[in-house]
């Protein structure tokens, strides 16, 4: 996770300082230059790119912030970060991705937008049916499962007093995982509900 954040932070970064000096030279140059000959237009290409990457850079902090909150087991900004990081990349013009000579920005449109839903799914096991996440997951073909919470039975449970209580190194592995990692404890609090990301999923 920490080398995905990496290089999406260290791309964007790079994407958007050229886009800047780009511009920066064009207005430069066509303010000095006396003929229209020698004056550098900005195309709207540049344009589209600039915003297109300042709206993926925007979505992508958004995320970050859900991954952080997730950290900390703080589920309800986690949420509501996850659908704002998603609200955002709604906001980009389909059009201009799907125009010849923008593969790559398709490109990392879809990596970002395959990365949250999959974040999203299987980290929040509580999720509106009016979330964005299973549009995205549809249109990416994002395959996950709900996993619904098994029914209470009445029946008195064992006691397990007559199961004998042996502590080994297999024992102390599994009382470390369940109560020293995150993983751990999550599966304890939360062993029967949320969804279950199925296949690999397709970004293209």
């Amino acid at each position: 996770m920490q080398n995905k954040l990496f290089n999406y932070i260290s791309k964007f970064t790079y994407l958007s300082s050229l886009l800047l000096i780009t511009l920066s030279v064009s207005v430069y140059m066509s303010g000095c230059s006396s003929s229209e000959e020698e004056e550098v237009v900005q195309t709207q290409r540049e344009l589209d790119s600039l915003e297109f990457y300042s709206q993926l850079q925007k979505s992508f902090g958004i995320y970050n912030h859900a991954l952080g909150y997730n950290e900390k087991s703080d589920n309800k900004n986690a949420a509501e970060s996850f659908e704002k990081a998603l609200k955002q990349l709604s906001k980009i013009d389909s059009k201009i991705l799907n125009e010849p000579g923008n593969y790559t920005w398709k490109q990392d449109y879809n990596e970002l937008a395959v990365s949250i839903v999959q974040d999203y799914i299987s980290t929040q096991s509580e999720i509106s049916s009016g979330s964005l996440v299973f549009d995205f997951a549809e249109q990416f073909s994002v395959r996950y499962q709900k996993l619904k919470k098994s029914a209470v039975t009445e029946e008195a449970l064992p006691d397990g007093s007559d199961i004998p209580l042996d502590r080994n190194s297999a024992v102390d592995g599994y009382i470390e995982f369940f109560t020293n990692t995150d993983r751990g404890k999550v599966s304890l609090i939360k062993p029967f509900t949320g969804y279950r990301l199925c296949l690999r999923s397709r970004s293209g």
